[in-house]
Order: C-alpha cells, then sequence, then structure tokens
C-alpha cells in the first residue's frame, strides 16, 4: 500500500509538441493560459517562479523551484510545494498524436492522511481547469482563467 496519491490527467491540443512544449516553459507563454506573473529559465536545474494573483487576494500564492527534468518537446518536470499535503511533483510529458500532442500530467507524491483529502481534490480540480485553459488558448479560443478566479494582469 503506498503512502502517497497522484493526479493523472491526459488530454490531446491540437498544436505541435514545440508550440505546446513552449507554453509549459516560456515566462510569457503561461501568463498567456495559467500563471499571473513568473520567471522561467526552461533547463533542467533552472529556476522558475510562479504567481496566480486571484480575485480574492487572499488565495494569491507562488510556486518557486528549479526544474528537476527539461527536455524540449518532450517532458518538463519539477517540484510543487503542497502545503499540508506535503512536497510533491509535477511531471507533463508531450508526444505526438495525430496531428496534435498528447500532453499527459502526473502530479505525484500527495499524502495520504485523511486531512489533506480537500488540498487533493483541489488539486485535481484546478489541473484541470488549467489543462483545458491550456488546450483553449493554444486552439486559438479564449482564455478562462477569470471563471476560476484568477487575475490575468498584475
Amino acid at each position: 500500500m503506498s503512502d502517497t496519491r497522484t493526479i493523472e490527467q491526459t488530454l490531446t491540443v491540437d498544436a505541435p509538441p514545440a508550440d505546446v512544449f513552449r507554453a509549459l516553459t516560456d515566462a510569457d507563454a503561461l501568463k498567456r493560459w495559467w500563471i499571473t506573473d513568473g520567471t522561467s529559465d526552461p533547463r533542467s536545474g533552472g529556476r522558475f517562479r510562479y504567481e496566480w494573483k486571484m480575485a480574492e487576494a487572499g488565495r494569491d500564492h507562488v510556486q518557486e523551484g528549479s526544474y528537476d527534468a527539461v527536455v524540449p518537446g518532450v517532458v518538463v518536470a519539477y517540484p510543487w510545494a503542497a502545503g499540508e499535503a506535503g512536497d510533491t511533483h509535477v511531471t507533463f510529458a508531450l508526444a505526438q498524436d495525430d496531428g496534435g500532442t498528447r500532453v499527459s500530467l502526473v502530479h505525484s507524491g500527495f499524502a495520504t492522511d485523511p486531512a489533506t483529502d480537500a488540498i487533493h481534490a483541489q488539486h485535481d480540480q484546478g489541473w484541470h481547469g488549467f489543462l483545458t485553459n491550456l488546450k483553449s488558448v493554444l486552439e486559438g479560443g479564449e482564455d478562462n482563467r477569470a471563471a476560476m478566479g484568477i487575475r490575468t494582469q498584475t
């Protein structure tokens, strides 16, 4: 029996792997679909800082650290502090899929303590919303972060 939980989500984006990879690693591209502000040095060992400014200021938060793995067009992996749920790890794997890109997210290492169930569920729901938004933005659609309570301008 494992003492951690994992979130796994996959979707296909109608865009080439290079475009999806840029959206996952370039600071300006990240600001189009995910973060409010931040920096990114997309290389193994490179630093990142992701900031979210929320409609409710008390929910603002920051993630920062160093990329564990960055392989252009293939994988992006980094640590993620999940509060009481523990230190976790995010991996995006990309693969060509019928003219588009299959994006597979694995967010692993969540503590199984029932006290962290809500944190796990919030991350699962958040990733679903953000991946759906990544697809929308890269396919020429709307940025839907405002509907998730995220301010898109600093």
